[in-house]
């Protein structure tokens, strides 16, 4: 694999082509250019946006140097609910729990559950799948909480005039006029908040934040937008302390005053803040990508040995890897000049090298692209993974299954059922149509999910335990059979009729 090292950024192989073949063009810096390329228009100066920008796939951008504190993350924190109404597929209300029922009391379904410490709050479960055909809503619900995140991180780095990314309902003429709303519940520093806020593409219209200090509510925040007096109203909120008028005048109409008040050093709000932007993390359907087990790995030996560890742990016979640099000056040469210039002449090009013993005991070397999808994929899980579980983080992965082997992605699921490995509370939330997850030694009904289409084109989704599937019953096989629904339905027959139709 390929990768471009300047001072401050490590830049994927894909970006390396992109560059290469001068879709970067002029610019101020190198962030802006490849960000640009990307769709993206956030500058990442700061840990958290690349850390944002990481966890949802986009690009494989990890900053070195003092930079390095991303790995480090001190808040541990769960995700008890995810709600949302009027984002892309999903019109009506649609609500996630991570809440475990706790009917099952055997020591395998024990491992399964965290139970979190935090006044008036129930057991949750470590992981939980939400199955669905093909256009069913699965990826818009991923979607919708990395939105969520991406507001609240990028609250404060946006314009007066800056658009929301409001993209609401499109085949109802009253949605595509109507507000979008998320609502997170989460623990965070031992206490429960409920938090959310409800916006259109110009303004944020409603924002709320509940906290259970001490097992009961208390208001935080109440904040909305009078349509008669073309305003936004504040409520009085007495049990969150600091300068809230301050706090408020500052809040622009298209930002949130969760964000504005941390910025303005609000310490009550902080925890809030800082689980949205460090515990809970997102991977899209491209994975991860190598760039944070690379660097991961360059933090120290110790770290390095862990990653091996897992890749041999997952049945992969890799001994160690490298990095080789031998023509980066060469490859170097054959970027861009403004490339070139904006990321400096310390920046070099290398080739990440696995190694494998050969017959005769020693080590053979080879192109980390010349492994099997499966090990580029476990490689580049290893770091993230690891990482999660250390630091007790929500992870939120779009088909984590891909291009796994099903005991393969039944062994990164089960990681985080081992609590040796699972110290910090860590959760994994994941779509999916790998079967594997269905079956009783992986998951337990009340941590299966299913997405449907509606006639309306609309998502909604249902936990299996509605479908009330008897104590015996073998959940893999219902459904596939079909009996839960979330599968897709094929008519050979319309492929004949269309057929005849085209040579009629």
């Amino acid at each position: 694999m390929q990768y471009i090292i300047a001072e401050r950024c490590v830049l994927s192989r894909g970006a390396y082509r992109a560059a290469k073949g001068g879709e970067l063009g002029t610019g101020i810096g190198v962030y802006r250019l490849i960000l640009g390329v990307f769709g993206l228009v956030e500058c990442i100066a700061t840990c958290g946006v690349l850390n944002y920008i990481f966890w949802n796939g986009y690009l494989n951008i990890y900053v070195l140097n003092s930079q390095k504190a991303m790995l480090i993350r001190l808040s541990v924190g769960m995700l008890i609910q995810f709600k949302l109404s009027n984002f892309r597929s999903i019109r009506n209300e649609l609500t996630f729990s991570a809440v475990s029922s706790q009917r099952n009391s055997s020591a395998s379904d024990a491992s399964r559950v965290i139970s979190p410490t935090a006044p008036a709050t129930a057991a949750l479960n470590k992981a939980s799948f939400i199955y669905g055909a093909n256009a069913s809503g699965k990826s818009n619900l991923i979607k919708a909480i990395g939105v969520m995140k991406g507001i609240i991180v990028n609250s404060n780095k946006t314009n007066d005039d800056d658009p929301l990314p409001y993209e609401p309902f499109a085949f109802s003429e009253t949605s595509r006029s109507s507000d979008t709303e998320f609502e997170i519940e989460l623990i965070t520093n031992n206490v429960r908040y409920q938090y959310g806020f409800a916006y259109n593409r110009n303004k944020i219209t409603e924002e709320w934040l509940y906290a259970y200090p001490k097992g009961k509510p208390q208001k935080w925040l109440m904040r909305y937008f009078d349509i008669d007096t073309n305003e936004t109203t504040y409520e009085r909120c007495d049990n969150l302390t600091g300068p809230k008028k301050v706090w408020e005048s500052a809040t622009r109409d298209n930002a949130l005053f969760l964000a504005t008040a941390v910025q303005l050093n609000s310490k009550p709000l902080k925890p809030v803040f800082d689980w949205f932007q460090k515990t809970l993390q997102l991977v899209s359907t491209s994975g991860p990508g190598e760039s944070f087990s690379l660097n991961m790995a360059q933090q120290s030996e110790q770290s390095k040995k862990h990653i091996i560890n897992f890749m041999k742990a997952a049945d992969f016979s890799i001994e160690d890897f490298d990095v080789d640099e031998s023509d980066s000056e060469k490859r170097m040469e054959q970027l861009p000049k403004p490339l070139r210039e904006a990321i400096g002449s310390s920046a070099m090009l290398f080739d990440v090298k696995t190694a494998h013993k050969d017959d005769a005991g020693g080590l053979q070397y080879i192109d980390l692209n010349d492994e099997s999808d499966g090990t580029q994929k476990v490689f580049e899980w290893a770091g993230p993974m690891l990482d999660t579980l250390e630091q007790g983080c929500v992870l939120v992965i779009d088909e984590m299954h891909l291009h796994l082997h099903p005991n393969l992605s039944a062994f990164l699921v089960k990681l985080f059922y081992n609590d040796a490995l699972n110290t910090s509370g860590a959760q994994l939330i994941t779509t999916t149509h790998e079967a594997t997850f269905l079956k009783a030694s992986v998951s337990k009904r009340d941590q299966l999910w299913i997405m449907d289409r509606c006639p309306d084109g609309s998502s909604k989704i249902t936990p299996i335990t509605d479908y009330s599937p008897r104590k015996d019953e073998n959940i893999e096989r219902g459904f596939l059979d079909g009996r839960y629904r979330g599968n897709p339905t094929l008519n050979i027959a319309d492929v004949l009729r269309a057929s005849g139709d085209k040579h009629g």
